[in-house]
This record gives structure tokens, C-alpha cells and sequence, in this order.
């Protein structure tokens, strides 16, 4: 038999029967000090506070444990006055107690359990949370794949559209230009095209546009109306309308090489801060201290200005049927020759006469 049943059902004798409900007779039954009755929160001091399951179950079991323990000492003392058999009282006394330890233990079990039951549903929790960030996190990745995709497409197009209007426009400038001076050859006109694609082609060219005009003796006058209009047309594909774009070399400071270079420095940023096209008129006529100037502004690599178009106009003292451009390179070197070391001549040659396109002459222009 289960010897917590027996502490709460005793074995009782016939007088101790008769004597315990005659006791129930005269006298209530005796309340536990920890009845489920509440103070109420109207009584001064009292201060209502919230407990947790796991505490109330704690109190709930304790209660039930004193209760119980109460009751049957009232029943060894109630059974002790009312018969004096010392078989029923040893055998209540002989029972064993269960110690606050054991019970202490049984709680933290039960704890323990319950605890355990909850934890499936907090790694249930992680694992909802987690899933939920991986899934912004892809939304997040997809959403900007595809802004991207189409800000890139959206630039692109963009930039090939600007590019084609470019080149178209100035197409459109060039042949009204064919128009006005028509006896210009088509290698002139190709030679001034090839010359231009790679400034209207890219956002942010490497390098400027080199055109070197050969003038032929008495041609000087078609070929001053000629780059005037050529500034123009190459301004008007950027929108920009500024006529002061040509520097005479018979302006320049000439009292000194190094005065006359510092002015050609002056006039050629001067120039290139508001136009996109600058014209360097008389070459010739620029000492050879000083157009070794042209040596940074017309390089490859490094030049200071590289969106920009430098026309420069070399006006020579030969006829027409005598040029190419074997003739353009050795009249440069005859120029340069007397103030200029050998190793400079041709790299600044290979700079600034790279592109050459010989004017001819036009009837109406004289």
C-alpha cells in the first residue's frame, strides 16, 4: 500500500470513529494558515504582485505539502485524546516523512520538465526568425540585381543615343561645310572625321583630337574662313556658342622665347576653360623654345586637356602640286632645327602632325 495514502487515510477504531466525529460535532474544522483566501487590495500595505507559473505551481505544491502535514497531526492528536490504542498511533508516527530535500527535488524535475517542453518551441522560434531574415535578405539581393540591370541598361542606352547624335550632328555640320568649300577632297574630309570619332564617341576620351592643316602657298585665306567655321560646328555639338577659340601666333609675347611660351600657355587654358576646340593659327611663326609647349597639351597619355579638339594651321611657302606628307615632317624639322635638340623634333612632330589634311585653295573665298 502506498504509504502517502495510508498518511491521509489512517486506520481508525471504533471509538476513535465515535470520538473524532463527536469532535466534528463541537467544533469546526480547523482552516490552514495557507487558505486560498486572498487579502483584499483595499487593506493598507497590501501591494498586489504578479508571479510566474513556474512560482505558483512552487507555492501551489507547498501549500498542498503543509496543508496535508497539518491535517494529520490533528488527526494524531484528535485520535490520541479520543482512544488510547497505541497501535493506530505508533503506525501514524511509524510513517515515514517526506523531507523538504526530496520534495525540493521533485520541483526542480518538474521544472526542469517543463522547461524542457518549452525549449522545442523557442528553436522552433529561431528557426521561423531565421528563415524569415534569409528570405528578406534574397528579396533584398534580387530587388537591387534588377534596379541595377536597369540603370545600367538606362545609362547605356542613354550614353549610345548622346553618342549617335553626336557623330550624327556633326556629320550634318560637316557636310554643310562641304557645301561652302567644295573643293576640299574627300581625304580631307575623312581625314577630319577620323580625326574627331573618338572625342564624340566616349564620355571621357584619353586623349584630345590632333588636326594639323597644311596651307599651301597663297591658300591662307580659305583656310582662316575655314577653321571658323569648323570651331563653330565642333562648339554646337556640346551646346556651347563661344566664337573666341582662335590664337594667332603674331599676338604672342615674341621679346623673349620663355615670355612667348608662358603667354601660349595662358591663352591656350584661357581658351580650352570656355570652348571645346582651339585653334593655334601661324605655326611656324612660334619660336622652337616655345612650341615645345604643344609637346604636353597634344600627348597621348598626359594631356592636360583630353575632351578637347586642337586645330593647328601650318602655313607653308610651297605650291600645291609640291606636299604630302613626307614634305609637312621635313619642313617642321627645318623649322625647329636650329633651337631644338634632334631627339625633340620627332616626338613632338609625332604629336602635333599626326593627322594632317591639306587645305586647297577656293575661288570665292579670294
Amino acid at each position: 500500500m502506498d504509504k502517502r495514502n495510508l498518511r491521509r487515510r489512517p486506520l481508525r477504531s471504533a471509538a476513535a470513529s465515535d470520538s473524532s466525529d463527536e469532535g466534528k460535532d463541537n467544533k469546526p474544522f480547523p482552516r490552514s494558515k495557507h487558505s486560498n483566501k486572498t487579502p483584499s487590495p483595499k487593506k493598507r500595505g497590501y501591494k498586489e504582485t504578479r508571479q510566474s507559473p513556474a512560482e505558483k505551481n512552487s507555492e501551489d505544491d507547498l501549500e498542498i505539502y503543509e496543508t496535508n502535514s497539518e491535517e494529520e497531526d490533528e488527526v494524531d492528536s484528535s485520535n490520541g485524546d479520543s482512544s488510547g490504542s497505541p497501535s493506530s498511533h505508533d503506525s501514524l508516527h511509524n510513517t515515514p516523512e517526506p523531507s523538504p530535500e526530496k520534495f525540493k527535488s521533485k520541483y526542480s524535475i518538474k521544472q526542469r520538465n517543463q522547461e524542457d517542453n518549452r525549449q522545442p518551441s523557442t528553436d522552433s522560434q529561431k528557426s521561423v526568425s531565421g528563415s524569415k531574415y534569409c528570405i528578406m535578405v534574397i528579396v533584398v539581393v534580387i530587388v537591387a540585381v534588377i534596379w541595377f540591370t536597369q540603370y545600367s541598361s538606362t545609362g547605356s542606352q542613354t550614353f549610345m543615343q548622346q553618342k549617335m547624335d553626336n557623330i550624327s550632328l556633326f556629320k550634318t555640320k560637316v557636310e554643310e561645310m562641304k557645301k561652302i568649300f567644295p573643293s576640299q577632297i574627300d581625304k580631307f574630309w575623312k581625314t577630319i572625321l577620323s580625326s574627331m570619332k573618338h572625342i564624340l564617341s566616349q564620355p571621357d576620351p584619353t586623349y584630345p583630337a590632333i588636326i594639323l592643316l597644311w596651307v599651301p602657298k597663297g591658300f591662307s585665306v580659305t583656310a582662316s574662313k575655314f577653321v571658323n567655321y569648323l570651331g563653330e560646328s565642333i562648339n554646337s555639338v556640346y551646346n556651347i556658342h563661344s566664337s573666341n577659340f582662335v590664337i594667332d601666333a603674331s599676338d604672342l609675347d615674341k621679346s623673349t622665347p620663355s615670355r612667348e611660351k608662358l603667354d601660349l600657355d595662358k591663352n591656350l587654358q584661357k581658351v580650352l576653360s570656355q570652348s571645346r576646340v582651339v585653334v593655334v593659327n601661324h605655326l611656324e611663326e612660334i619660336s622652337p623654345k616655345a612650341v615645345l609647349l604643344l609637346h604636353a597639351y597634344c600627348d597621348g597619355d598626359n594631356a592636360p586637356y583630353k575632351n578637347v579638339s586642337i586645330v593647328l594651321v601650318l602655313h607653308s611657302s610651297q605650291v600645291d602640286e609640291d606636299l604630302s606628307s613626307k614634305e609637312v615632317d621635313r619642313q617642321l624639322q627645318e623649322i625647329w632645327s636650329g633651337e631644338m635638340d634632334s631627339d625633340e623634333i620627332p616626338a613632338l612632330i609625332s604629336r602635333v602632325a599626326n593627322n594632317v589634311a591639306i587645305v586647297k585653295n577656293e575661288q570665292h573665298a579670294n
